[in-house]
């Protein structure tokens, strides 16, 4: 929610097993705000993950960025990315941090070199 709320003070968001906590309709508000802002945005990135067997929580992710799409346009102004780890419930940090063992770096030179490369 921070990183929708100050785009201009963050360049990369990484959520574990999240929701949009204050719903779509706060969160369209806040992307509707960017151009207001006195900074430029450097928001360029939302790396959101998921354990396959959270069900519930990846439906109903997907349904609130579906519908912030349509509101806001979120995908034409950041590139949302969502990572399904098999085999784990709610909990993915560990997955996280062991297959994706740049993020550590990417947290550090605030660079989001999120490619084809990136696994």
């Amino acid at each position: 929610d921070s990183a929708l709320l100050r785009p201009d003070l963050f360049s990369l968001s990484v959520a574990i097993d999240t929701e949009l906590s204050a719903g779509t309709q706060w969160a369209a508000k806040a992307v509707a705000a960017w151009k207001n802002l006195s900074a430029p945005v450097r928001l360029r990135d939302i790396v959101v993950s998921f354990g396959s067997k959270d069900d519930e929580g990846i439906v109903d992710f997907l349904n609130t960025m579906s519908d912030l799409e349509k509101k806001t346009g979120l995908a034409s102004k950041v590139q949302v990315q969502i990572r399904v780890y098999q085999g784990i419930g709610h909990g993915t940090w560990d997955a996280v941090w062991m297959q994706w063992p740049d993020l550590f770096s990417v947290m550090f030179t605030q660079e989001t070199p999120l490619g084809s490369d990136t696994p």
